[in-house]
């Protein structure tokens, strides 16, 4: 039988019952695309996550209490702000790695909107700073900012609100923090302003940092001798006991939340796949009990089982490739227009292989008892 003839039986399959065909390929498309949205969602999370979080707080976090601005006990001490010499050494600890340095003044606050106090993390940047470039929602003029302010012994606390004039910005949230990525890392909202201008508002008498907050280049980012924990411990080594301390964001948000973070994506495409193979096998094999009255009509016209076997598994082959195809356009599509960053090509790789191979291989399984079965066995089991 010449190449021609083979796939002839199995599109005539295909013209020969076109609603059916129809739905075999919009179940395999359905099926495959739900899986494809769950999987980019969490990827699309775990990733804005990934890049979003070292924006807020750096690769590196240089200061005088761990990386956590967030939760220390006083911010403002003046035992906890970073002086120019103290910058200089932080900056010289990174000499002969491709980083960028810039001084930040992480400030712990509260935002008081139509009565309702949330916590929030305000952080004063310069011009140069990547994170001054991030658009963002203006804050309200009717909303407070409280800058919990230490007195004396650092025990007590002076809230004051600040006027609208530091020009402050909710880091990609809405005045009610709804959708604010800074929940988890921050516990509450970012509030991006001049760092100067913050330096003024909590009273100090010159614009100060409380951390030098470093990012990899493009090299380091390439590179697996410049990861953060590498550029963090090769920094504490240079930092000895000058009283700073360099940690890698990762540590910053807590190893569970990084573990999280990391793992979720892997841990999503590996269900969807087993879900999405699990939908297409029932599928395959429930398409192919409704045709034991094809096969028999076939083998009455004189079709051999193994010539039927073949053209059953070439038809699905056709349909699973027809359905794959267009999930992955739709997901395409959908991704380009949520703006997702989409997946990445072995896990779009996995789903296609999945949605081309399942439905031939639990086709080919189906037939082979049922194209073999004597015509009277098949006629008995079709009657009943």
């Amino acid at each position: 039988m010449s190449h021609r003839d083979r796939w002839r039986l199995p599109l005539r399959l295909i013209a020969w019952d076109r609603r059916r065909a129809l739905l075999v390929s919009a179940v395999t498309a359905a099926t495959l695309l739900a899986a494809l949205l769950v999987t980019g969602y969490v990827g699309e999370v775990e990733g804005r996550r990934s890049r979003e979080t070292p924006l807020l707080l750096g690769d590196v976090m240089v200061d005088r209490f761990g990386g956590r601005p967030a939760l220390s006990a006083a911010p403002f001490a003046p035992d906890l702000q970073l002086t120019t010499i103290d910058a200089g050494k932080a900056a010289d600890a990174f000499v002969g790695f491709d980083v960028s340095p810039y001084l930040r003044l992480y400030a712990h606050a509260f935002v008081v909107i139509d009565g309702l106090v949330t916590q929030a993390m305000v952080i004063g940047v310069d011009d140069d700073d990547p994170l001054s470039a991030v658009g963002g929602v203006p804050v309200e003029g009717g909303a407070e900012i409280l800058f919990p302010v230490a007195m004396g012994n650092g025990d007590s606390w002076l809230a004051r609100p600040a006027p609208e004039r530091i020009g402050a910005w909710w880091y990609r949230g809405t005045a009610d923090g709804a959708g604010s990525t800074a929940r988890g890392v921050t516990d509450g909202l970012a509030i991006v302003t001049d760092r100067e201008l913050l330096s003024r508002e909590i009273g100090w008498q010159e614009p100060v940092a409380t951390a030098v907050t470093v990012f990899r280049g493009r090299t380091a980012r390439t590179s697996p001798a410049q990861t953060s924990f590498a550029l963090a411990y090769e920094a504490n080594l240079q930092l000895g006991d000058s009283g700073l301390l360099a940690t890698p964001w990762q540590e910053i948000v807590g190893p569970e939340v990084y573990a999280v973070t990391r793992h979720a994506g892997r841990a999503a495409t590996g269900l969807a796949l087993v879900v999405a193979v699990a939908a297409l096998a029932g599928s395959a094999a429930a398409s192919m009990q409704e045709r034991k009255a094809t096969i028999l009509t076939l083998r009455l016209y004189g079709f051999r089982p193994d010539t039927l076997r073949g053209a059953f598994v070439r038809e699905a082959a056709v349909l699973a490739s027809i359905g794959t195809a267009v999930a992955l356009l739709v997901f395409a599509a959908v991704s380009r227009g949520l703006q997702w960053s989409g997946l990445d090509g072995q896990a779009a790789a996995r789903f296609a292989v999945a949605g081309i191979l399942v439905p031939p291989l639990v086709t080919f399984l189906s037939t082979r008892r049922t194209a073999a079965m004597p015509l009277a066995s098949l006629g008995r089991e079709e009657a009943l």
